[in-house]
């Protein structure tokens, strides 16, 4: 029940009242007038979530479902600058609401307060969009987040230029709590980070980053991690080191043997790396492609050797929320030429994942064993309804619990013996 109102009051809040502020600081809204910074936004974002490649035709109609009557050209006329800068003030918004369920007790990921998981996908822009979100190439913007598997919250949905590090967003040095676990990919790996966590008592779990200095437990010489490896019988070896040449973070290497079918694929890609970049990689690094290779500062204790190869796959789940947005949402996809069209869009749909996603915390889709894509599927069936009651509070609060009933009773992803999902792993 907590969860409902949490959503509700969200809700209300930023697509109503905040929206309306908004729509007047960012000069959005110039004058009085029926269509209003609230109206404007509520229509773009349950239109979209109920259908994500709708026309100007049907965002009409959402516009109607919320009691404003424009045409498709009058809607059209208003993407301009000025609404792209409102719609991502309101996006900012609805990132500031922090919205949390009730833990979900998964065995192994129970024992930490949270568990973090960190990483950012990029959205490709036209050339035009270049000095909005500069890319590597042309335009594009970088969606960083950062999400608590335990509870579900979105602590961040940070945006920035593609070209940028990943380790030059503000998350990426996100302190954490003590007794915390932090996942993330190798564009986060660095050793200040993990050096700081570790003082704050939080735990983490990365990839080895093969250019990384290991030394043994004692720290006397560096380690040969090739010749260990090999000499070992044991296909998966638990090794106490030290990390990094001058901080030496004391830390466990988990190493793991692959299939040989997963080994003739690692090797075919480094040769097609090897071809496109027009050099050689080094025999360790081809040597290294036999292993899969995790470092972490939780000691035995608390992650066994296998626990530490589960919770590898964990972090793939932000991968999973990423091809929701894309696919679902579809995030990166627009049906016009009109550059501020394309990036009102593009703020739109990002508030309408951020609704969608405390909309599947009600319904408790956190959970591993849950399907985030069916749950997609009831929520936008629901779009126009959450509009329509969005200023009657009982109606809303009715509707939002009705919507968790529905996802609690399914969105079960089944079992498998060939090919496990993540929540499988963590079965005993």
């Amino acid at each position: 029940m907590q969860t409902v109102t949490q959503v509700a009051d969200a809700m209300q809040y930023v697509l109503t009242k905040r929206a309306n502020e908004l729509g007047r600081r960012t000069g959005f809204i110039k004058r009085k007038r029926q269509l209003t910074g609230a109206t404007f936004c509520q229509a773009l974002v349950f239109g979209w979530l109920g259908k994500p490649d709708a026309s100007m035709e049907t965002l009409s109609q959402s516009a109607a479902n919320v009691d404003v009557r424009i045409t498709r050209q009058g809607l059209d006329a208003r993407f301009t600058p000025e609404a792209a800068d409102f719609l991502r003030a309101v996006l900012a918004a609805s990132v500031e609401q922090v919205i949390q369920a009730q833990a979900v007790n998964t065995p192994v990921l129970a024992q930490f307060r949270a568990v973090r998981v960190i990483d950012s996908t990029i959205i490709q822009l036209p050339d035009a969009l270049a000095d909005q979100w500069a890319g590597h190439e042309g335009s594009g913007v970088k969606i960083s987040v950062d999400w608590d598997l335990r509870q579900g919250t979105l602590h961040a949905v940070h945006l920035h230029p593609a070209r940028e590090h990943d380790q030059r967003a503000p998350l990426a040095q996100a302190r954490l709590s003590a007794d915390s676990l932090r996942l993330a990919d190798l564009g986060y790996f660095k050793l200040d980070v993990l050096e700081m966590l570790a003082e704050d008592e939080a735990f983490w779990v990365t990839r080895y980053k093969q250019s990384t200095t290991l030394y043994g437990a004692t720290g006397a010489q560096p380690l040969d991690l090739v010749a260990v490896l090999q000499a070992s019988p044991e296909q998966t070896i638990d090794l106490p080191i030290q990390l990094g040449a001058t901080h030496r973070l004391p830390c466990r290497l988990i190493a793991q043997r692959v299939p040989d079918d997963v080994l003739r694929q690692r090797q075919a890609r480094l040769r097609q790396w090897e071809t496109d970049k027009q050099r050689q990689a080094s025999p360790r690094r081809w040597a290294l492609l036999a292993w899969t290779l995790y470092v972490t500062n939780a000691p035995r204790t608390v992650l066994s050797p296998a626990d530490v190869l589960a919770i590898g796959t964990v972090r793939w789940q932000i991968e999973v929320l990423f091809r929701l947005w894309k696919d679902e949402v579809k995030l990166d996809e627009w049906r016009t030429d009109n550059v501020w069209r394309m990036l009102c869009e593009l703020y739109a749909k990002l508030i309408a994942c951020i609704v969608q996603h405390w909309l599947m915390l009600v319904g408790g889709v956190h959970d591993l064993a849950r399907s985030l894509v069916q749950a997609a599927h009831t929520i936008r069936a629901k779009a126009w309804q959450l509009a329509e009651f969005l200023t009657n509070r009982q109606l809303l609060v009715r509707t939002i619990r009705k919507i968790g009933a529905i996802l609690q009773a399914g969105c079960r992803i089944s079992s498998s013996s060939s090919s496990p999902p993540t929540w499988q792993l963590f079965v005993a």
